[in-house]
């Protein structure tokens, strides 16, 4: 079967994003999240910030994850946005259909960056590789540290292969609700110059909660393959601070 990758990536996310407003209309919510982090890269050579808004959402269909990243990185323009990136997931409960714990998963992934160079006035920009990723997620418990887990068809508009991802996320909470451990870790398969590798990124987290609104941490990114121009494993250390509300 043959078809257009820009043209079908476009038509399913015009879909997603309204079966999204429509469910989240029309369901009652049963638990929500939703936080609004300031992330401080400090190490030499980079030494900018990064803004995420993250949101969960349970209701009785099942639940609706996303997040949208701004890195203010522009050097050549006061250190405005230099690039941003979404992911928007949904995921529906297939207790009905007899399949019990698993969920099936729906997610799309895109963004775009600035170059530091500029052309008159004009910064360059270019788009990141815009995905659609459909498959199941499933939870589990390993001696009381909880896990959820999807594994997906990964269709990316650069890439003429079947790739697949395979994503896992935690969210813990100890001494009282005082210390928040939390993360993702995802590994997927990509095209790089004709080539296929797999991409490693993980980014836990670790927050100080002041109260239930405020909370000081440090994220740590993981990565290996992320960055087309370099085989290194790089580890990037963040401080922050994240309110929730």
């Amino acid at each position: 079967m043959n078809f257009s990758i820009p043209k079908f990536h476009s038509l399913v996310s015009k879909l997603f994003v309204t079966g999204f407003i429509f469910i989240n209309l029309f369901y009652t919510l049963e638990v929500k999240a939703q936080t609004l982090e300031l992330h401080y890269d400090f190490l030499p050579n980079r030494e900018y910030f990064t803004t995420s808004l993250t949101d969960f959402k349970m209701d009785s269909l099942g639940n609706t994850f996303y997040f949208i990243d701004f890195d203010f990185n522009n050097r050549e323009n006061g250190k405005s946005v230099s690039a941003t990136y979404f992911e928007i997931a949904r995921e529906f409960n297939l207790n009905k259909l007899g399949l019990g714990g698993l969920r099936a998963h729906i997610e799309y992934n895109d963004g775009f960056a600035i170059t530091p160079n500029n052309v008159g006035s004009n910064p360059i920009g270019f788009p990141y590789s815009r995905a659609l990723l459909i498959g199941l997620g499933y939870s589990f418990s390993i001696k009381g540290f909880d896990l959820n887990t999807y594994l997906a068809y990964k269709a990316a508009s650069d890439s003429d292969n079947k790739d697949a991802q395979f994503t896992v996320s935690w969210f813990e909470m100890y001494f009282n609700g005082k210390l928040t451990f939390s993360g993702f870790m995802d590994v997927w398969t990509q095209n790089f110059n004709g080539k296929r590798r797999a991409v490693f990124i993980a980014e836990p987290q670790l927050w100080f909660n002041l109260n239930k609104s405020f909370s000081l941490g440090s994220e740590v990114e993981l990565a290996k393959n992320l960055d087309p121009s370099t085989t290194d494993f790089t580890v990037y250390p963040t401080v922050a601070i994240k309110w929730a509300f």
